[in-house]
């Protein structure tokens, strides 16, 4: 029994992780560079912080409406988030920071996002820019695991993680003079629908104030976290 011990603790005597996220570079592309680490403070216990810059996916619009928005954007955004992990000790056959775990989350994320709009219509012939900002607070808790290969490789599944989401956003038309009132609503629907089909069912999240009929709000709305991370423990 001792024997078996002291080969455990031996697997075991890593206690940090780096880490980078994958499934942000994925969805939202390779600007977005999110790197974490963990701490384990605990047999069963560790403590997770990540940190980064975010980014929105590049949109393209064009319609017979005559509206149609540059490729060429200007964006910025930062990304926090932090966790308290409890490796479920009658789960797992080794300690922190391999195994299944669980525990409350919170996460913050910035965007910004300027583009470029050329219009063509009886309402306004010319150049616009339209420049939109979202705020995401989200509290929740996770279910996750973390694969230790090769003694030295982590590969963390965060599973399953609903929470509450308080969602700021904000936007505004600019151009040439005064923008009429129909030119800009026609912007914001057409954001809100490119958007919404990047991210299917964003409108859902935002509820009856969707992004797509003013211009500021904030709202309360479901969260979720799903993300792989890949990293290095020692």
């Amino acid at each position: 029994m001792v024997p078996a011990m002291a080969q455990r603790n031996k697997e075991r005597a890593y206690k940090n992780v780096i880490r980078y996220n994958l499934t942000g570079s994925v969805l939202f592309g390779t600007r977005y560079i999110v790197l974490g680490y963990e701490r384990v403070l605990f047999p069963h216990q560790s403590f997770s912080v990540n940190i980064g810059r975010p980014a929105l996916p590049g949109i393209s619009i064009v319609d017979g409406d005559g509206y149609h928005v540059s490729k060429d954007h200007t964006d910025n955004g930062y990304n926090f988030s932090m966790d308290y992990r409890f490796y479920l000790a009658g789960e797992n056959k080794f300690q922190a920071p391999r195994g299944v775990y669980v525990g409350p989350y919170y996460s913050f994320n910035y965007f910004t996002r300027r583009n470029n709009w050329t219009i063509n219509t009886q309402l306004y012939d010319g150049q616009l820019r339209s420049d939109m900002s979202l705020m995401i607070n989200v509290i929740g808790v996770e279910l996750g695991y973390q694969f230790i290969i090769a003694k030295r490789i982590a590969l963390d599944f965060v599973m399953i993680g609903p929470g509450l989401g308080l969602y700021d956003f904000n936007m505004t038309v600019a151009g040439d003079g005064q923008v009429d009132p129909e030119v800009k609503d026609a912007i914001r629907t057409r954001l809100g629908d490119a958007l919404d089909q990047r991210f299917n069912g964003l409108e859902k999240t935002f509820s009856s104030k969707g992004f797509r009929d003013t211009d500021n709000f904030s709202n309360l709305g479901a969260g979720y976290r799903f993300i792989i991370h890949l990293g290095f423990n020692f």
